[in-house]
C-alpha cells in the first residue's frame, strides 16, 4: 500500500465555484515546517482564483480535521491517505469533508539510520534491532535502548510505529520518542556525546526506506 497526500477541503468548497470578490478562504496547518511547501502551493493556486486567502491557522492534524469539517477553517492540503483516514471519519466522513486533489503520490513512511553505522554494522532490516548490542549504538538517554526519533502523538505514522514495534517484537529494544521539541534536542544532546548513530522515521517521498505495510523490514542507510 502506497501513501499520498490530498486537498481536504470542507464540502461546499469541491463545487469550485467562482468566487465573490469578499470570499476569503482559511487554510489550516499542522505547524510542521515540511507542510509549508504544499499549503503555500494551494494558497497560490486560489489566489490566481481570485480567492482572498487568510493567513495560516496552526492547529493538530487531528484538530485540523475537524475545523475544516465544522466550516471553521477552509481546507487541510496535507491529509495523507491513508494515514489521515481515521482523522477524517472521526469529524463527519465524506458528508462533511471532501477530497479536491492528490498533491504528493507514491509516498513511503520508513525508518532511516546513518550510513557509517549501517555500514559498519551490517545493520539492513528492522529486525536487526531486537539484538540489544545493535540497539544501544542508537541510545541517547542511556537506558540501554535504540531511542526511535518518531511522530506527533496521535498522528497516522505514530499508530504505525507502535504497531510494529509489538509486530517485530522490538518493544524490550527500542523505544519511540515523540513531540514537537523532541528531534531539536535529541541532535543537541547526541552532538554534545560525539554519538554518531542516529535512528529516524520519516514520512515522503524517500527513496529505499521501509514502506510502513510491506512484509520487506529494510532499514535505510543515509547520511
Amino acid at each position: 500500500m502506497k501513501i499520498k497526500c490530498v486537498v481536504l477541503a470542507i464540502a461546499v468548497m469541491a463545487g469550485y465555484a467562482a468566487p465573490a470578490m469578499a470570499d476569503q478562504v482559511k487554510p489550516a496547518w499542522s505547524g510542521a515546517t515540511e507542510e509549508l511547501f504544499q499549503t503555500f502551493v494551494v494558497d497560490e493556486g486560489l489566489k490566481e482564483l481570485g480567492y482572498d486567502v487568510a493567513e495560516l491557522t496552526q492547529v493538530q492534524v487531528q484538530l485540523a480535521h475537524t475545523a475544516v469539517a465544522n466550516g471553521d477553517l477552509t481546507f487541510y492540503p496535507v491529509h495523507w491517505v491513508p494515514l489521515h483516514d481515521t482523522f477524517s471519519k472521526a469529524s463527519g466522513g465524506d458528508e462533511k469533508l471532501m477530497s479536491v486533489g492528490t498533491l504528493i503520490k507514491n509516498s513511503l513512511q520508513g525508518y532511516l539510520i546513518d550510513k557509517k553505522t549501517a555500514d559498519a554494522t551490517g545493520i539492513k532490516y528492522l529486525e536487526d534491532l531486537k539484538d540489544p548490542e545493535k540497539a544501544k549504538l542508537f541510545d541517547i538517554d542511556g537506558n540501554g535502548k535504540a531511542d526511535l526519533y518518531g511522530c506527533e502523538p496521535g498522528w497516522g505514522c505514530e499508530r504505525v510505529i507502535e504497531h510494529q514495534l509489538d509486530a517485530y517484537g522490538l518493544r524490550d529494544t527500542v523505544e519511540e520518542k515523540q513531540g514537537g521539541s523532541i528531534l531539536p534536542s535529541f541532535l543537541t544532546r547526541s552532538n554534545a556525546s560525539r554519538l554518531a548513530s542516529r535512528l529516524y522515521t520519516i514520512l515522503g517521498r524517500r527513496c529505499g526506506s521501509l514502506p510502513f505495510s510491506a512484509p520487506a523490514r529494510k532499514l535505510s542507510g543515509s547520511t
